[in-house]
């Protein structure tokens, strides 16, 4: 289940409890989180992401996996993360005391979300979301340190 992890510079973000992507656990909470990121970043990210959507369609945002999402994932990879093989799924991101976190898919997308968002509206993300998506309320809280990497 997603949850809000607290980081040391940049504030809260929500990160998931499970991975999300192809034969992955897809808990329907954490794949809301991935496919509402992912909607945010490729319908309102402007140009050069709506024109990245397969098929040129919005993303659709269920809570259960798309045939898309996947998909927009590793689009995301490729084109924010440089990665030349992208996975198309999405891992928990670590601890915020890792040096790994940098390099999370998960941290990542909502970072550009994040991004995107305040380019839009002076609304920030978190309540964005869960006024969009009521199941994202009240979402637990972690402290980084308790928090292991997949």
């Amino acid at each position: 289940m997603a949850f809000l992890q607290r980081h040391p510079v940049d504030g809260d973000f929500i990160n998931i409890g499970n991975s999300v992507g192809a034969g992955k656990a897809n808990t329907p909470n954490d794949v809301l989180v991935v496919q509402a990121l992912l909607g945010i970043i490729f319908n309102d990210g402007g140009p050069r992401f709506k024109k990245l959507r397969p098929g040129n369609r919005p993303v659709v945002v269920s809570s259960k996996l798309e045939k898309d999402t996947p998909k927009l994932i590793a689009l995301f990879q490729r084109e924010e993360l440089k990665r030349p093989n992208p996975q198309g799924f999405c891992d928990q991101a670590p601890a915020t005391t890792s040096s790994q976190l940098k390099f999370s898919t998960q941290f990542n997308l909502f970072g550009r979300a994040s991004l995107f968002q305040a380019a839009i509206s002076p609304e920030e993300l978190i309540p964005r979301l869960e006024r969009e998506h009521p199941t994202l309320q009240n979402l637990p809280r972690r402290a980084s340190e308790l928090i292991i990497g997949h």
